[in-house]
């Protein structure tokens, strides 16, 4: 019998070119082969930018295999890898498009950077100020106080319609839009529209300041995912193209998969790519090594004291972030059933649904409401929903409440979601 011969075919690994960095508020990442991106990351890394980068890594098993190159100062704190500035993993990126544009825009999390451009190279940077007014995570935050997630907010903003705010800072903006909502005066959608209608204006200006030309610009940055927004530049910008790419999202790390695939040298063992911690800063000892001096009288085992028969005045806290209500028995001073939900941009909304809460906790026990008070900063619009009931600034009701807890209290600090107050009393009397 004539040996046979067996072929074994080989299948060649592929190479993969990897990009990463760490922003303000997420990491990003993108794999490469020659030919195209197979896949890309942005994740929010809420402070936990190591163990982000860990877990991609490992959910793409990234020591194998792999070249990478680290862009962005808060990557090249703590990772032992290949390192190219920011702006040379975008004037890469460009190239690979073989564009020359006039401004390149870069619009992060938290800070937003306009670059004038000549034959391909960056010859400046102009950069918003530390303000977070106008930042893409501003606007994120306030949709999420409004009970919306990104998606959300840009659906609702085409129905939506302009209505004034003050944007000279993060605080006027979000204490204007607040107010607005609680006093009725315009709809989640139009605050929606207003803030990426805003940020439009906002990103023009500062493109006009670099005193450029502008008959191509191209954007880059998470912000470009909102179409709304980017439409809005364009009615700001008539003279000039804005260009938006595939990679546009994650174009820094782009540009560093294009830097990866000319890698001659070879990557660290997996073990070596993260340096070790090193503080570089003086830090204190954690407030939870005070705990012992705290006086903490807290009191949240309040529910299922409700007493058949007995007279309760109703209590609400219309506030600019939550909404808070409590059943006050007026025979003992004692709180029978309390609620503590999000205002969420609508705070006749949120006065039902602790009303509701609170009858679930009452059950099928018969109760006398015989008086209602609201307080907070949606106060008169929940007064009028609650039949005209009284209605009391925040510093007379914590005020009040704390003499009737602590009689000889002269200091009252109010820390909420909108704003603090300080509360100073003289003999009871603030």
């Amino acid at each position: 019998m004539a040996n046979k011969t067996v072929h074994v075919a080989k299948h060649k690994i592929a190479q993969y070119f990897e990009g990463i960095e760490i922003g303000a508020v997420s990491v990003k990442w993108v794999r490469r082969t020659e030919d195209s991106v197979i896949a890309s990351e942005i994740i929010r890394h809420e402070g936990y930018t190591k163990e982000k980068v860990h877990e991609i890594f490992q959910k793409y098993q990234s020591n194998i295999n792999s070249k990478i190159v680290i862009t962005g100062y808060a990557a090249k704190s703590f990772l032992n890898l290949p390192y190219y500035s920011e702006v040379e993993c975008l004037e890469k990126a460009l190239s690979f498009y073989d564009l020359t544009p006039d401004i390149l825009v870069s619009l992060g999390g938290e800070t937003f950077s306009v670059y004038p451009m000549k034959d391909g190279l960056i010859k400046n940077i102009i950069s918003t100020s530390k303000c977070a007014a106008g930042t893409g995570e501003f606007i994120v935050q306030q949709l999420q106080r409004m009970g919306m997630t990104v998606e959300e907010g840009i659906k609702a903003c085409v129905g939506g319609e302009f209505t004034p705010i003050s944007f000279r800072c993060s605080v006027c903006a979000k204490s204007d839009a607040t107010h607005k909502l609680n006093k009725g005066e315009c709809m989640p959608a139009d605050i929606a529209k207003t803030l990426i209608y805003d940020l439009a204006r906002k990103v023009s200006e500062m493109i006009e300041s670099a005193q450029w030309e502008t008959n191509l610009i191209v954007i880059c940055g998470g912000v470009t995912l909102n179409q709304v927004f980017i439409e809005d530049l364009q009615n700001f910008l008539r003279d000039s193209e804005i260009k938006v790419l595939p990679e546009s999202p994650y174009l820094e790390v782009f540009g560093a998969s294009l830097y990866a695939s000319e890698l001659k040298v070879n990557l660290p063992t997996y073990d070596k790519w993260f340096k070790k911690s090193n503080t570089l800063f003086d830090s204190h000892s954690p407030l939870k090594d005070a705990e012992v001096l705290l006086d903490y009288n807290v009191n949240l085992n309040t529910k299922g004291n409700i007493f058949t028969g007995d007279s309760y005045i109703l209590g609400i806290d219309a506030g600019s972030t939550t909404t808070k209500a409590v059943l006050f028995n007026v025979s003992d001073g004692s709180v029978g059933a309390s609620v503590y939900l999000r205002t969420l941009g609508n705070p006749v909304t949120a006065t039902k649904q602790c009303i509701n809460a609170l009858i679930e906790q009452i059950g099928h026990k018969y109760i006398e409401v015989i008086q209602c008070g609201v307080t907070g900063s949606a106060r008169e619009i929940v007064s009028v929903y609650l039949d005209n009931c009284r209605s009391f600034n925040e510093i007379l009701a914590h005020a009040r409440s704390a003499v009737v807890e602590l009689p000889n209290v002269d200091t009252v600090f109010e820390i909420g979601g909108q704003d603090s107050k300080f509360i100073s009393f003289l003999e009871g009397v603030p």
